[in-house]
């Protein structure tokens, strides 16, 4: 076999090998897992949660008029929103703002102390 066919094989596989590959990466990325943590403060006027997650990082992310706000299955606003609720949270990274934004937020229940 001459090393121009060699090549141009070798290169055809690597495509066939990137094509196939692709969307299993980006279908992991979209199925990331929501993460959860604790509202340390609320500023509706900035429209911003600060949140300390459990893996101890700070972190301040943005509500956007798209953000899906919920507690017990029903929508509510960012006021209801308080420091101390537990929330499980997604947010996009990507954003102009600079700051991340979320995309849904659930207030959870409290965590039980333990005795």
């Amino acid at each position: 076999m001459n090393s121009k066919l060699k090549t141009f094989k070798l290169i055809y596989l690597a495509t066939v090998i990137a094509l196939l590959v692709a969307p299993l990466t980006w279908a992991q990325d979209s199925q990331k897992k929501a993460l959860e943590g604790k509202v340390v403060s609320v500023d509706t006027e900035k429209n911003e949660i600060a949140i300390k997650d459990d893996q101890d990082n700070d972190k301040t992310l943005r509500v956007s008029p798209t953000t899906k706000l919920t507690k017990g299955g029903k929508e509510i606003t960012l006021a209801d929103v308080k420091a101390g609720d537990r929330l499980r949270y997604e947010f996009d990274e990507t954003t102009a703002a600079g700051t991340p934004t979320l995309k849904s937020v659930e207030v959870m229940a409290a965590k039980a102390d333990k005795p």
